[in-house]
């Protein structure tokens, strides 16, 4: 069922569930549910500033991921969150084993 909705869009929001994610690789699947989460909180912040809600429409949309989520500035930031990650034994506090 989650398959069939999400057809051949990245990324699905699920009513009181969270999002799901998906990409050619696991680094485009984790940076689109990132980079999706902080749209959604800035969203919902805007809204109850202003009670207002506005949202783009489907065309916009994909022109907007095509633009703002090319595979280099995925690229760009998963690398970034990889340098971040702890080195050595402090790694070991932040990873499962």
């Amino acid at each position: 069922m989650v398959a069939e909705a999400i057809g051949d869009r990245n990324a699905l929001l699920l009513h009181r569930h969270g999002l799901v994610t998906t990409g050619p690789d696991v680094p485009t699947a984790v940076m689109t549910a990132i980079f999706l989460e902080k749209a959604c909180r800035l969203q919902l912040q805007v809204a109850a500033a202003t009670g207002t809600y506005d949202h783009s429409d489907e065309a916009e949309a994909l022109a907007r991921r095509a633009r703002c989520y090319g595979p280099s500035q995925l690229e760009s930031a998963w690398a970034y969150l990889v340098r971040r990650l702890p080195r050595g034994p402090e790694r070991r506090e932040v990873l499962p084993p």
